[in-house]
């Protein structure tokens, strides 16, 4: 819609922004945030031996999905609308009954996948503070209460931050999300199943250059967090 009223912004774009774009490697990392349910959900389908080429379908997909979308609104709308409106949302009218479609399916989405992504964070906060605590109403209670706090900060720190939602992502992707898609899978390939010298050296270059990418990301999104 947009193109055909108003066509693209192209005149307002930039092959390479030369000044956050470390910022984008922290964001693209943020889209491997579901990775550590994926074993998880192997475990419990009927067909394990069909799994490894679903995942590699849904990841090229998605990939594609990404860039395609990504680059096309970022033609569309050009450098300076997306600076002020980080999220594509904000900008799509109201008005239209596609994009209010739009709306809802994210929602939805959020509200289905909100409780898969703290899953893991739940688990590790318990294994520490209930270390050794029978089973009993006390202990369930107080999971319970240790979740609601969780959501809480987590809602709190959204609301705080909505405008540079595009900042705490790409940190948030930069500096949890690299280690868990890139850092640590390496390092315990390098450990438990690397057995020749060829594999020891690919994992540990991955590796270095996933806690290179971890530190400096993080430290530049930091820096130009205004910008």
């Amino acid at each position: 819609m947009e193109l055909g009223e108003h066509g693209s912004k192209a005149d307002d774009t930039e092959l390479i922004n030369t000044t956050t774009f470390l910022s984008f490697i922290g964001l693209a990392a943020y889209t491997f945030e579901g990775i550590g349910i994926i074993i998880p959900v192997m475990e419990t389908t009927s067909r394990p031996d069909l799994y490894p080429y679903i995942v590699i379908f849904v990841i090229v997909s998605l990939t594609g999905f990404y860039m395609f979308f990504g680059n096309f609104t970022y033609f569309i709308y050009g450098k300076t609308a997306l600076e002020t409106h980080p999220l594509i949302t904000d900008i799509l009218p109201n008005d239209k009954i596609p994009v209010n479609l739009i709306g809802a399916i994210w929602i939805i989405n959020l509200i289905f996948t909100y409780p898969l992504v703290l899953h893991p964070a739940n688990m590790v906060i318990e294994s520490y503070l209930y270390k050794g605590w029978r089973k009993s109403p006390k202990r369930m209670w107080m999971k319970n209460l240790t979740r609601t706090l969780l959501v809480i900060f987590t809602i709190a720190l959204a609301t705080a931050l909505v405008d540079t939602l595009d900042k705490l992502e790409s940190i948030n992707g930069a500096f949890a999300c690299i280690p868990l898609a890139f850092l640590l899978p390496c390092l315990f390939h390098y450990k438990l199943i690397a057995e020749t010298r060829n594999q020891k050296i690919v994992d540990l270059v991955i590796a270095g250059i996933s806690f290179a990418l971890q530190i400096v990301c993080t430290v530049v999104t930091f820096l130009y967090w205004n910008d």
